[in-house]
C-alpha cells in the first residue's frame, strides 16, 4: 500500500465527509419537496372546500331572498310587507357583506366605504339620495360587520319615518378616523316627526343598541330636535386587522 501522506490523508476524509454530507442534503430535499406536495395538496382541497362552502351560502341567501319577494308579492297586507321588506334588507346586507368578504381580490379585507355604499343604496329606492363621507379604511369583516347592520336599520328607520313633503328623502352619513375607534354621525332630511314617531323602541333601534354593545360604551346619541333624526356614536374596532388604503397599518 502506497504511503499516503497526513495531509493526503485529511483531503480523502474531508471529501468522504463532504459526499456524505451532500447525500443527507440531498434527501432532506426530497423529503421536503414530498412534505410540501403534501401540504399544497390539503390546501387546495380545503380552498376547493371553501369555495363550495361559499357557493352555497350565497345560493342559501338567494333563495331566502327570492322566497321573501315572492311572499311580498303576494301579501296584501301593508304591515306584513313592511316586516318583510325589514327582514330582506337585513339579510341582503349579510349577502353583500359575504359577498365583499369572498371577493378574491380583497385577500379576505373589505373596503369599508364600498360596504356602507352598497348598504345604504339597496335600501333606497331611485327618487331617494344619499351623502357618504367616510375614510377609505379596508379591514377583515369582522371589524365592520357591525357597523354595516347598524347602518341598515338607521336607513329602513328613515325610510319608514322621514317623510318630507317638499323634497325626496336624503340621507346623510359621516364617518371620521379617530385612532382605533370611529365617530358616527347619521341624519336625514325628514320634517315634522316627533321624538316617539322616530324613536320608539322597535325592534330596529333595540338591535342597534345591541349591535353597539350599550349606549354607555357607544355613546349612542339620539337628537330630534329639528325634526328629523340624528344618531351619533362611536364605534371601536381592534388597532390590529384593518389599515388604511394607503397602506398604513393600525
Amino acid at each position: 500500500m502506497p504511503y499516503k501522506s497526513l495531509e493526503t490523508q485529511i483531503q480523502y476524509k474531508l471529501i468522504e465527509h463532504l459526499s456524505s454530507t451532500n447525500k443527507n442534503l440531498l434527501e432532506e430535499i426530497e423529503k421536503g419537496k414530498l412534505r410540501e406536495k403534501k401540504i399544497e395538496a390539503i390546501l387546495n382541497e380545503k380552498e376547493i372546500l371553501l369555495k363550495e362552502v361559499n357557493h352555497r351560502v350565497k345560493n342559501n341567501l338567494s333563495i331566502i331572498l327570492g322566497l321573501l319577494s315572492v311572499q311580498i308579492k303576494l301579501s296584501k297586507s301593508d304591515e306584513l310587507n313592511y316586516l318583510l321588506q325589514e327582514v330582506q334588507g337585513r339579510i341582503h346586507s349579510i349577502s353583500i357583506l359575504h359577498n365583499i368578504m369572498h371577493d378574491p381580490k380583497g385577500k379576505g379585507q373589505i373596503s369599508l366605504n364600498s360596504f356602507l355604499t352598497k348598504i345604504i343604496q339597496f335600501n333606497l329606492d331611485n327618487d331617494s339620495n344619499c351623502t357618504i363621507n367616510c375614510p377609505e379604511l379596508n379591514g377583515y369583516f369582522d371589524k365592520f360587520s357591525s357597523l354595516g347592520m347598524v347602518i341598515h336599520e338607521l336607513v329602513m328607520n328613515s325610510l319608514k319615518y322621514a317623510h318630507n313633503p317638499n323634497e325626496a328623502l336624503h340621507v346623510y352619513l359621516s364617518i371620521i378616523d379617530n385612532n382605533n375607534t370611529l365617530k358616527v354621525h347619521y341624519t336625514d332630511n325628514g320634517s315634522a316627526i316627533t321624538s316617539s314617531d322616530k324613536l320608539s323602541p322597535g325592534f330596529g333601534m333595540n338591535l342597534i343598541e345591541i349591535l353597539l354593545g350599550s349606549k354607555e360604551q357607544s355613546n349612542l346619541q339620539y337628537d330630534v330636535s329639528e325634526g328629523r333624526i340624528i344618531v351619533e356614536f362611536e364605534y371601536c374596532i381592534d388597532y390590529i386587522g384593518y389599515n388604511r388604503v394607503d397602506g398604513s397599518a393600525r
